[in-house]
């Protein structure tokens, strides 16, 4: 048996695999209709199942099939179509991954030219005397103008991004506090001090690359060896900041060092410490605080930021001793106060962190070193109020 709801779910169920099972239900479905209508009450409809036959071999049918013709010519192009993007796509995946063993053999023979050694691992076995610190340049244009930024540019852009900054600035701590006072360098001869400042000076440099999109850079001197400056053609501004790296490795960095030696001892001659008893019988009084030797050095970005990291460990909760923070607090007052120009209450980002080393002492912030931190506190305010005003 045949009728029209049966090739219609068979149609909707997509049970056709060819036209010509289509055709060939439809003609079973007329040939039943004329077969069982017999006699005169079927006369009428053997009749239409003939007429209705007709009209669909002649008309319906071959629209159908040049229907099914175009439609299959065109869901053969979009399948040839779809292998051409696979294949394309397959080969793409091979160059890829051509290109990137390529890349990774050029990176091991470059370390390994690098490192003098023939091993696989030789980066694994790197150290602080084989990183060596990038050689000064002088202020480039880019021969051809461009939308995008240069890679030295968004090298500078990323080295700026302050957890980068962070983490620089911790690993200089890190390595004053355990080679430098350890006795083991000095920060000119560090393995890698220099090179970290250098770092911190390149970062310096983002904002003014961005204001030029790129289309200059300069790499800052490592400060090793001071430059022997042009005073005549260049104005004492432009030649102090030539020597900024110098004079950061060379001065201020080992009294950032000194600063830090003094901690030690502050808390080592304070009541409870093991030179305490010795300290109150034979050493003499210790000098105050003296902010001479940070004058006019408000130019020094990267030293500043250092020590307002210093101070900030040492007021960290099982850092200090109280006794001892009263005689190192005004150290790093006057430090900073010569590093900031007076300016050390418009910093923002300090003040932040200062306010989470206190807050986590919770309730057990004692009253005088709250009162000690929060009269230089004002000070500090004060003194960039005064300089605003002035």
């Amino acid at each position: 048996p045949m009728c029209i709801r049966a090739i219609e779910e068979k149609a909707e169920e997509m049970e056709y695999g060819h036209l010509s099972e289509y055709e060939r239900d439809v003609r079973l479905m007329f040939a039943n209709c004329i077969k069982y209508n017999i006699g005169k009450e079927g006369a009428w409809f053997r009749g239409e199942a003939r007429r209705q036959e007709k009209v669909w071999k002649d008309d319906i049918i071959p629209q159908a099939r040049e229907l099914f013709k175009k439609e299959t010519a065109k869901r053969k192009k979009q399948l040839e179509r779809a292998d051409r993007q696979d294949a394309e796509k397959k080969k793409a995946r091979v160059e890829t991954a051509e290109e990137r063993k390529r890349r990774a053999d050029n990176i091991s023979k470059a370390l390994k030219d690098a490192s003098g050694s023939t091993d696989d691992n030789a980066i694994s076995r790197l150290k602080g005397k084989d990183v060596k610190p990038l050689p000064p340049s002088k202020a480039k244009r880019r021969k051809k103008d461009m939308d995008y930024p240069s890679m030295p540019c968004i090298a500078t852009m990323l080295l700026s991004d302050p957890f980068v900054v962070r983490v620089i600035l911790d690993r200089i701590l890190r390595s004053v506090r355990s080679d430098v006072l350890g006795g083991n360098s000095i920060p000119a001869a560090h393995t890698i001090v220099p090179s970290l400042l250098q770092l911190l000076y390149i970062s310096q440099f983002s904002t003014q690359l961005c204001a030029v999109r790129g289309k200059r850079f300069i790499v800052p001197d490592v400060g090793l060896v001071k430059i022997d400056v042009d005073t005549e053609n260049l104005d004492p501004a432009a030649a102090a900041a030539l020597n900024v790296p110098f004079a950061s490795l060379r001065k201020y960095l080992p009294m950032l060092a000194g600063l830090l030696l003094q901690v030690d001892l502050d808390r080592r001659v304070a009541a409870g410490g093991d030179l305490h008893d010795a300290s109150a019988s034979s050493l003499p009084p210790r000098p105050p605080a003296d902010p001479k030797p940070w004058q006019a050095a408000s130019s020094f970005a990267a030293l500043r930021a250092l020590t307002e990291g210093a101070m900030i460990h040492i007021i960290q909760p099982g850092q200090l001793n109280e006794a001892a923070l009263a005689a190192q607090l005004p150290r790093f007052c006057a430090a900073l106060e010569g590093l900031s120009d007076g300016d050390l209450g418009a910093d923002r980002s300090f003040f932040v962190s200062l306010s989470r080393a206190l807050l986590r002492y919770k309730r057990n912030l004692s009253h005088g070193l709250r009162d000690l931190v929060m009269s230089s506190w004002i000070g500090w305010i004060g003194s960039c109020e005064d300089s605003k005003g002035s």
